[in-house]
């Protein structure tokens, strides 16, 4: 919120507010209340990311990360709602294949994987989030992850290199995902340090 309120007060914004408008004294006190109503309400720092992307003239479709996957079906079909849904619909399929990707690399037989594929691609928490897109496409995480512990089995630089672009993958999808597969990805490195092979 403090973002955001200061780029309008400095006039990085060409909208609606004008220059003074908005009283210095007052940003902090509206910026403060602003970021923490977002915060308790479950929004984060997804939409603010959003809206200083807008602020400074990016237009609104473009600045999600996941038109990466939605631009191409726009311009094939012309169709922006099928074009959402279908990469909504993708993100499951896609968390999916990356939890049981995940399952077997750690070492887990072909029906577990199956099962923590299921629960990763339509647990509650995510599948209920469809109408979120920033919050629902968090589907290059497990493949991350897999890549990260496929390194510390082989030793090889190029999982690394898969790790690190799936990690780009994410951030340029979902900031809330980049920040969950940062601490993930930390913390198995940690783990992995520590007590090394399974």
């Amino acid at each position: 919120g403090l973002i955001v309120l200061a780029n309008v007060r400095n006039g990085y914004a060409s909208g609606p507010v004008d220059h003074e408008e908005v009283h210095a004294t007052r940003i902090g006190a509206i910026g403060g209340i602003a970021g923490f109503a977002s915060g308790i309400s479950g929004a984060g720092w997804g939409p603010i990311g959003v809206k200083l992307l807008i602020l400074s003239g990016l237009e609104p479709r473009h600045a999600i990360g996941s038109s990466l996957v939605a631009a191409p079906l726009i311009w094939l079909t012309g169709d922006v709602v099928m074009s959402l849904n279908a990469t909504l619909l993708a993100s499951c399929v896609l968390c999916g294949v990356g939890a049981y990707l995940l399952g077997r690399r750690t070492g887990l037989g072909m029906p577990a994987a199956l099962f923590s594929a299921l629960v990763f691609a339509f647990a509650p928490p995510r599948f209920f989030r469809l109408g979120q897109l920033h919050l629902t496409t968090i589907q290059w995480l497990p493949f991350c992850l897999a890549f990260v512990w496929t390194y510390f089995d082989r030793g090889r630089r190029r999982d690394l290199i898969w790790a690190g672009g799936f990690f780009v993958l994410q951030a340029l999808t979902s900031g809330h995902g980049a920040l969950f597969t940062a601490m993930s990805a930390s913390l198995l490195v940690v783990w992995r340090l520590a007590f090394g092979p399974r």
